[in-house]
Parts: structure tokens; C-alpha cells; sequence
């Protein structure tokens, strides 16, 4: 039963649902067994009518969620999974709500709440784990115009000095580089007292020194406060999309819940799909009645169908024959099934 586990947790999407069906336990209620059932042939249905359904980029974000709830700023990564969720259930939602069926799963579909704005609002502001569009604020795209300006003008004056006909025999070669976030030029060091600057390091045989220039120290102090107040803004935008989110808190949770639920129920109906699996009769009367029954881990076109019959007019089977497999595998298919 294991192996069959580990075969429909791969038409999972979702970590999610592949732990749920993973520890998937027999049922012993009729009503809980045959909803279950139910659930899996609409699901079936659903996809032979509509076409398949991706559950891609369902992040398990109940972490981010207690971090919402006592008001912390989460990152940028974790509100880029935020999004990824909320994309998930639009897509979802869309495919089940598009369908003209009615069924056990239309209430699961119509509750999922995409929350478009609080996801698209991330996705502009965050363009990946360590990029912010420069619009995401008014105040950011201001201090990143400042920063272009102040490079801009930092580089014309390095220019100037490493194209000096002056330096020349200084550098050790025409090239500007940094050094701890601030910019610097390579100068030989037999020169160190003869080119202005501070030097930041040196190199590993300790013949180059990187300096930088007296001249550029200024715009190097500029560039370097601008950064930190890019960091500060950044923080800014992150503390507001958090709060943002915060607010939805309770139906990102939902989602997620109903999200894993149908990706755990259409992944029972992938895996009946590919192993061509029939929803059983159950009976009260402890009738057991496979019709060319297949034990569900052989290879469907090289397994022998069995019809086995227990239960109605005789309670007790022996199954002879000589030892070619067939007496083992037919307990283990009744078992299984």
C-alpha cells in the first residue's frame, strides 16, 4: 500500500498534498468513504470534460501567516510565495468555476478567493527575492534616479584619472573596480604615497593597491548614503505589503487549506486515470466481486486480469496451481483492492 502511496503522490502539485497522500489511512465509515469517492469521480469527470489542472506554485505558507498575525514584516521572498498562491488559486478557481458542472467540488472551487489586488500589488512592487521595481515607490524611483546621477558622475571623474596621461605609469592597469562598495583604481604599489586616496586593499601577491581617489571620496560618501536609504525605503515597501497581506490573512489561509484539498483529490483522480481504475460498489453484505481486477503496481499490459467472487454463496476460497506467481498476486490484488 505504500508504493501505491508513493505512486499518487507524484500527480501531486503541491508539497501538500503529496504529505496527505502519503499518510492517507483505510476508512472504516461508509458516509466519509463514499463523499471520498464521490469527490474522486468528479474530479475524474472534471478532467475528461475540462482538461487537466495544474496545482503549480502552492507555497506552504502558514509560517508567514503567525508572522502576519503578531505583525511582523515578512520578506521579500516570502510575500513573492504569498503571490505564488493567490496566482495558484485564480488559476484554480477559474478552471473550476469555468466548468458546467455541478458537483461535490463546485462549494470547494466558489470558495477560493484569488485576491488579485493584494497579489498583483506584490508582484509590481517585487520583481524577485532581491529586485524592487523601480516604481514600487514614489520615493524609491527618486533616490534610484539620485544614485544613476551620482554613478554617472563618480565614473566621469575616474575616467579622467585613469586616462591622465599623468597616471599612467601609476596604474596598474586602465580599470575602475570596487572595494567594499566603494569604487577604486588600481595603483602599483611603489606609487601609494605618490596617488591621493585611501586605500581599501590590496592584491594577493601585494604589488596592486586599490585606492580611491581623493576627488571621488564625496561621491563615493553620496552613493554610499543613497544605498542606505534605498535599504530603508525597501524596508518601508516591504512593512507596507506585509500589512496589506496581514489583512487577507484569514482567506490566504483558506485558500491554502482548499487548495491542497483539491490538489490531493485531483491527484486521486490523475492516478485512477492512469492506471484505468473503476469507482467500486460497496455492499453491506461482506460480497466481495473483482471482474477482471488488476493488481495496480504490475504493468497493466503484461498483468493477467482476475475475476474473484468471496462472499455470496460460499464464504471460504482456495486458490491452488503451481508456484508461478499468480496464487500470491491474486491475494495481494484482493488485498490491495
Amino acid at each position: 500500500f505504500h508504493k501505491i502511496q508513493e505512486q499518487l503522490a507524484t500527480f501531486a502539485g503541491s508539497k501538500g498534498a503529496k504529505k496527505k497522500c502519503l499518510n492517507i489511512k483505510a476508512m472504516t465509515e461508509e458516509a466519509q468513504i463514499e463523499i471520498a469517492q464521490q469527490n474522486t469521480r468528479d474530479a475524474f469527470l472534471r478532467l475528461e470534460h475540462d482538461g487537466n489542472v495544474a496545482f503549480a506554485g502552492i507555497h506552504d505558507v502558514r509560517e508567514s501567516e503567525k508572522l502576519l498575525e503578531i505583525g511582523s514584516t515578512l520578506s521579500s521572498q516570502e510575500l513573492l510565495n504569498i503571490a505564488s498562491l493567490l496566482d495558484a488559486a485564480s488559476t484554480v478557481k477559474e478552471y473550476g468555476c469555468g466548468s458546467t458542472a455541478t458537483d461535490t467540488l463546485s462549494e470547494k472551487f466558489s470558495f477560493i478567493t484569488p485576491l488579485t489586488d493584494v497579489s498583483g500589488e506584490i508582484r509590481r512592487c517585487i520583481l524577485s527575492q532581491d529586485e524592487f521595481a523601480d516604481d514600487a515607490s514614489s520615493t524609491l524611483q527618486s533616490i534610484r534616479r539620485k544614485i544613476t546621477s551620482a554613478n554617472a558622475k563618480l565614473h566621469s571623474e575616474l575616467e579622467k584619472i585613469i586616462k591622465s596621461s599623468s597616471m599612467q605609469d601609476m596604474l596598474m592597469e586602465q580599470l575602475i573596480t570596487t572595494r567594499g562598495g566603494r569604487y577604486c583604481i588600481p595603483v602599483k604599489v611603489e606609487y601609494k604615497n605618490s596617488f591621493p586616496g585611501m586605500i581599501h586593499d590590496r592584491s594577493a601577491t601585494g604589488s596592486t593597491l586599490f585606492i580611491e581617489p581623493i576627488s571621488a571620496v564625496n561621491l563615493n560618501n553620496e552613493i554610499t548614503e543613497l544605498h542606505d536609504d534605498e535599504r530603508a525605503e525597501i524596508q518601508k515597501i516591504l512593512n507596507r505589503l506585509s500589512s496589506l497581506t496581514a489583512s487577507a490573512r484569514e482567506q490566504i489561509h483558506e485558500d491554502y487549506d482548499l487548495l491542497v484539498e483539491l490538489d490531493f483529490i485531483f491527484a486521486k483522480a490523475k492516478y485512477a486515470r492512469e492506471i484505468h481504475a473503476s469507482q467500486p460498489t460497496f455492499n453491506h453484505d461482506k460480497i466481495v466481486d473483482l471482474k477482471a481486477a488488476i493488481h495496480p503496481l504490475l504493468e497493466r499490459h503484461k498483468a493477467v486480469p482476475i475475476d474473484l467472487k468471496i462472499g455470496d454463496t460460499y464464504s471460504s476460497l482456495i486458490i491452488t496451481g503451481p508456484n508461478t506467481g499468480g496464487k500470491t498476486v491474486s491475494l495481494k490484488t484482493l488485498g490491495l483492492l
